[in-house]
């Protein structure tokens, strides 16, 4: 067309960004926006609403709202794009925030808004606005309707609501697979994994054909329910509907196999994985992990060093718990190198691996160090570093520790208490024990076996044996 010297125009533009936004070409579609820009389309509401769902849906937020606010006419098509892309990315504020823009300036609210709303506040665990929309759609009279009933079925099951979810969804006339898959993860998610099963049954019955993430909730079901009879069935109906080559089918069948300990056929499905990528890869390793073959946990880590797959978070803490475990303080100072390679060394959950391999093989000052670089240090990363030094008897520290703790406000935990009393109990320092042992009432933590056995020590060391005596008798 541009090659005949034809000039194109609006409509042209809006389509070929439909193109881009069908193949997440995010580099052809900013070629088309600054087309529109030479040729004075950029402000058309068709070609706007386009570019605004072309980098809305290559994740590039920041583009999309701003070429948004350049609108200067702003209509429902162009609002939902936006709304879908923060929705996608899990920014549930910023949707609700133009939601609340939209709702103000009286758009004619359809059932395709309120479905994007309640995807938003599906990912993003906001219930309450997602009740509220609930309520807009009775009032609007499209809660019935099919996208927006399975919509607020997922929102509820990721919420963990599910009589809620369940209601709901006895009242679609033909659920979807979307329907179907939310709702079967949210009964197995709440410990209701045979009755997940049994919806899938009746889900089959109805002639609705599964996906990848119907039947990676269906093996998480056979996981949880420990029945690797039911795994294999799992495993047959994901051949018979040409998802076995699909990574997350695979990664799921890999964990459930592991977990039954079937190392043989976890291992199998993951050697026949064409590409494996770092979930495949963690399920491997977690599941040597789960039964204490940590040295082999180790050489997985290395050959997926060698195959030049990324690790993650959940890699590292993997890997990092096998050092621990094997007191192997040397791999451990080589993981704490990749970890600062790939910026992961100041993440809570791979500091707090670091901190536990290092005090339990007994070098406090490393442990001290990485606690020290970390950026948000919750009561996990605090009750850490304080039992690494009453585990090695330094007393003192652990209670210097402890003040600093309650000093930043964090509030400590069972396992925080158990271990500042068991440092009393070596210092026998009846004071501080009984401040603990007051907080520990407070927080409802004196029945807990830990506490309770810290207590009984620490009264006891101090010399206050009818104190010990009535904490054991209780």
């Amino acid at each position: 067309m541009r090659e005949e010297g034809i000039r194109p125009n609006e409509f042209t533009l809006a389509t070929i960004l439909k193109a881009c936004c069908m193949c997440f070409d995010f580099d052809f579609g900013r070629q088309i926006h600054a087309e529109a820009i030479k040729l004075g389309f950029f402000l058309d509401l068709f070609v706007g609403s386009a570019l605004v769902d072309v980098y809305a849906k290559c994740g590039e937020m920041e583009l999309a709202a701003k070429v948004f606010s350049f609108m200067p006419e702003k209509n429902v098509v162009l609002c939902n794009a936006l709304l879908n892309g923060y929705s996608e990315m899990g920014h549930g504020e910023e949707v609700l925030k133009l939601f609340h823009r939209m709702s103000e300036c009286q758009m004619n609210l359809s059932k395709f808004t309120l479905s994007t709303v309640l995807k938003g506040c599906s990912n993003s665990g906001y219930v309450k606005e997602g009740q509220v929309v609930h309520s807009m759609a009775i009032k609007i009279g499209c809660e019935l309707s099919e996208v927006v009933s399975c919509a607020l079925v997922d929102m509820y099951s990721k919420c963990g609501l599910v009589h809620a979810a369940l209601k709901i969804f006895e009242n679609i006339k033909d659920p979807d697979v979307v329907a179907w898959s939310a709702i079967i993860t949210c009964l197995d998610q709440q410990g209701q994994s045979w009755e997940a099963a049994h919806l899938f049954n009746q889900m089959r019955d109805s002639g609705v054909t599964p996906n990848q993430f119907t039947l990676c909730s269906l093996v998480c079901v056979a996981t949880h329910l420990s029945d690797l009879h039911y795994g294999e069935s799992v495993h047959a109906c994901i051949c018979k509907y040409g998802f076995q080559s699909d990574n997350l089918v695979r990664s799921s069948l890999i964990t459930m196999y592991m977990q039954n300990g079937c190392m043989q056929n976890g291992a199998r499905v993951f050697e026949a994985m064409t590409y494996q990528d770092s979930v495949s890869w963690n399920a491997f390793l977690s599941g040597f992990n789960d039964y204490k073959n940590f040295e082999e946990v180790l050489g997985i880590f290395y050959k997926m060093l060698l195959e030049g797959v990324k690790p993650d978070v959940y890699t590292f803490t993997g890997v990092l718990r096998s050092c621990c475990s094997l007191l192997d303080v040397a791999f451990g100072k080589q993981v704490h190198a990749h970890t600062i390679k790939n910026s992961l060394d100041g993440n809570n959950f791979v500091g707090t691996a670091l901190i536990n391999m290092y005090a339990k093989s007994g070098y406090l000052e490393e442990a001290d160090v990485t606690f020290n670089r970390l950026i948000n240090r919750d009561v996990v990363a605090w009750t850490t570093i304080i039992a690494g030094y009453a585990d090695t008897d330094q007393a003192e520290k652990t209670l210097s520790y402890f003040c600093e703790m309650q000093r930043e406000g964090v509030k400590p935990n069972e396992f925080t208490v158990a271990s500042c009393l068991s440092s009393c109990s070596l210092m026998a320092t009846l004071e501080n024990g009984q401040m603990l042992h007051s907080m520990a009432i407070k927080a409802g933590f004196s029945s807990d076996m830990f506490v309770s056995s810290a207590l009984v020590d620490m009264y006891g060391k101090c010399g206050c044996i009818e104190d010990a005596e009535a904490i054991f008798q209780s």
